[in-house]
């Protein structure tokens, strides 16, 4: 399975970003949207797996703060600010995060954690990013995409 993994797009659905998930068969979002035509684009592409960041305030009621999805047994937890995690998290094998606009994925105790870094304006990278997880036969990995603008 290709999974579009994708962040902090801040309005900017990004005509690059489209042509680069066309073709998957899931998107996960971490938040930020910023308005409500991102969100509604990116459900014509593939099913969505969502969280609201904190940029998404007056027009995300009912969005949630968390979501997980999982795939072949892979289980994923998804949350905008990573430190804002209350809640045992210990069963998951990726943890998947926004937020600051940093793309990076390190090993800790096991579990992946995971930031595509930002769709929209990039403050530490050099260009926009995100990531195509595949999963298969239960193993999984993260390509990193950059949007040349």
């Amino acid at each position: 399975m290709k999974i579009a993994v994708i962040s902090d797009t801040h309005g900017y659905p990004r005509p690059e970003l489209i042509s680069g998930i066309s073709g998957v068969d899931h998107i996960i979002h971490a938040g930020d949207f910023d308005d409500k035509i991102t969100l509604d684009e990116l459900k014509k592409i593939a099913p969505i797996t969502y969280v609201k960041g904190n940029c998404d305030i007056y027009w995300a009621y009912g969005l949630p703060e968390t979501n997980t999805f999982e795939c072949e047994g892979v289980k994923i937890f998804i949350i905008h600010d990573k430190g804002r995690i209350n809640r045992d998290i210990s069963e998951y094998d990726i943890i998947i995060h926004g937020h600051i606009h940093r793309y990076s994925e390190e090993k800790i105790n096991g579990q992946t954690w995971f930031n595509p870094g930002t769709c929209g304006r990039p403050r530490f990278d050099p260009c926009p990013t995100y990531a195509i997880l595949t999963i298969e036969n239960g193993e999984y990995s993260f390509e990193r995409r950059n949007i040349n603008i």
